[in-house]
């Protein structure tokens, strides 16, 4: 009992076709020399009309006639339901692709598919066989890989070693000296030919075995890194107001493809900075902590005001977006009472997309405008959301973050934050108008 699935039943029905077309044709014994493959092996003579060829979606051989009402060999897509069904072998081939790997809920859905197969199997013993491309970063070969039951092998196209020594000693033609894993296949000038007629995402997934952001990606490494300030610490960042930025669990359960997220930030004048180049009151923007959690926005409630509140003295305000399916959290929040001092504001975030939004903090990020510490808790999540998006198993960090979109460019005050201290006067800037004669004032 032979399981075919794939991410779609049309793919599946095209596979169990050929393997029966391939039983149902001939069989070279010896060069030039051929013999029907039911009479070399009896036991594999198709069952019904032979006639057939083309897509299918089951078949059954004489071998297992009257040995049950499963056939010899089945097809199925990830959105099939086992139920009923044991196999002896599955072979799941290609069950993630580009289009369901763009989203948490369609990745998990593949997760879901193998992990419900398994107990489904004939025996604990029953091979579960899976082929596959890694289309994004926890997708299902991610999975596979840190379970300990299961074994994985990943080859990309440089993945070989010198041919006539069997070593990689790093003198080949490819990325750092690499060698093509299979040349009677590919060669090195097919594989360059290959990486430059396709795009970086689909070359990356299909022939390195390793995903990277998508073509529509935001942020990059080489911009986070430029981004972080390596001598800024928690411990010498100067003190400022900082700003909660939330972004509420949509579900109840709060899964991992829906969370709580959190990201504080911290409000500092670019004079106290001292950075060079900037108006002294322009605003700069320093995360300082970063946290998702499940649970459901009850669960957020109680962790913001028993954890976040006394951890961050200098919190004035907590920014959640302003809409519908968030509008009863703030005045919730002002009912419990336990968080005095701190302003709870609805931001408006227009009709712009998350991913326009985010736009504008990658400009911030390249003027200045919003630095990271090298450490602070939550960073590594946080980078790892942002440099994974779209194609992250969350994106709720990232939306919290997106709060900032409007006001990264503003100056001075902000919404819900007291009013910032006077700049010194040798830092004052002054504009100079025809009204002061074009002039420099002298106070």
């Amino acid at each position: 009992r032979n399981l075919i699935a794939c991410a779609t039943l049309d793919l599946a029905r095209k596979l169990v076709g050929e393997i029966r077309d391939r039983l149902n044709g001939d069989l070279e014994i010896l060069p030039g020399l051929f013999m029907p493959v039911r009479e070399a092996f009896p036991w594999l003579a198709l069952q019904g009309d032979v006639r057939k060829s083309g897509p299918c979606d089951q078949f059954n051989i004489a071998g297992r006639a009257g040995k049950g009402r499963e056939p010899s060999v089945f097809a199925a897509s990830v959105e099939s339901n086992l139920a009923g069904n044991h196999p002896t072998r599955a072979v799941i081939d290609d069950p993630a692709n580009e289009q369901n790997s763009r989203t948490f809920t369609r990745r998990q859905k593949v997760i879901d598919f193998i992990e419900a197969l398994e107990p489904l199997m004939y025996s604990p013993d029953s091979p579960i066989n899976h082929i596959g491309t890694p289309w994004a970063f926890q997708d299902v070969t991610a999975f596979l890989s840190r379970r300990p039951d299961w074994a994985q092998f990943r080859f990309g196209v440089w993945d070989g070693t010198n041919p006539a020594t069997g070593e990689r000693d790093g003198q080949g033609p490819g990325p750092e000296g690499a060698y093509p894993l299979c040349p009677e296949f590919l060669n090195a000038d097919e594989i360059k030919e290959k990486e430059l007629g396709l795009s970086r995402t689909f070359f990356s997934a299909q022939y390195l075995c390793e995903p990277v952001p998508a073509e529509e990606a935001v942020f990059d490494p080489a911009l986070v890194a430029a981004a972080t300030d390596p001598a800024l610490t928690l411990d010498n960042l100067p003190d400022g107001h900082e700003l909660l930025l939330y972004d509420p669990v949509a579900r109840i359960e709060g899964t991992k493809g829906d969370l709580n997220a959190v990201v504080v930030v911290r409000v500092l004048p670019a004079f106290k900075l001292n950075l060079k180049g900037f108006e002294p009151d322009r605003n700069i923007f320093v995360p300082v902590r970063a946290v998702e959690m499940p649970g459901g926005a009850d669960a957020a409630a109680c962790w913001i005001e028993d954890v976040c509140v006394p951890a961050h003295p200098k919190l004035k305000s907590i920014w959640i977006e302003k809409v519908a399916s968030q509008s009863l959290f703030a005045p919730w929040l002002e009912e419990r009472g336990r968080i005095k001092g701190v302003k709870i504001r609805g931001q408006k975030i227009g009709n712009a997309s998350l991913a326009y939004r985010l736009m504008s903090l990658q400009t911030a990020m390249r003027k200045g405008y919003l630095v990271f510490p090298k450490e602070f808790p939550g960073r590594e999540i946080l980078v790892q959301r942002l440099i994974e998006y779209p194609l992250s198993d969350s994106d709720d960090l990232i939306s919290a973050l997106a709060l900032l979109s409007t006001m990264v460019e503003r100056r001075g005050e902000l919404p819900g934050l007291p009013a910032p201290e006077a700049i010194p006067s040798a830092l004052r800037v002054w504009n100079t108008s025809p009204t002061n004669g074009n002039y420099w004032p002298n106070g």
